[in-house]
């Protein structure tokens, strides 16, 4: 009987390593954009309002896609300047290796957003049907 229990001590340990894991630690490319503002452009930071950490999140607003890395839930990140932003970003990102796109459908009616600092509250809000939601604030 006490080799049963000495024989799965390792599976155990397996078992709770593997169980840490989906606490999930991001692997980041070395692509990530030092922190900046720019008082003369749209400065924009985002805000994990979910319950998972998010990894590898690009976002694109409107002028162009910026990589803020990896945003653990609750975290907030620094600011990025766009030349040109909309209140509907896009953006890409990936948690438990699952990845997550929300991308606008008609930009054509969207609203610019004027020169300033703005926060994107970001949401999961079906993981398993990979939905998110963003809320713009303006600062």
């Amino acid at each position: 009987m006490k080799r049963i229990y000495l024989s799965s001590a390792p599976v155990l340990l397996l078992i709770a390593l593997f169980a840490c894991n989906e606490r999930q630690s991001c692997t980041e490319p070395a692509m990530l954009v030092p922190c900046k503002e720019d008082s003369s452009m749209v400065n924009i930071r985002i805000r994990n309002v979910s319950k998972y950490n998010f990894c590898n999140v690009l976002f694109n607003p409107g002028s162009y896609t910026a990589y803020y890395g990896s945003v653990p839930q609750g975290d907030l990140t620094c600011y990025q300047p766009f030349a040109e932003a909309y209140a509907i970003p896009g953006i890409t990102l990936s948690i438990q290796e699952k990845k997550f796109i929300l991308q606008p459908l008609d930009v054509v009616d969207a609203i610019p957003l004027e020169k300033g600092r703005y926060t994107c509250s970001v949401n999961v809000t079906n993981f398993s049907e990979g939905v998110l939601k963003i809320e713009t604030t303006k600062e």
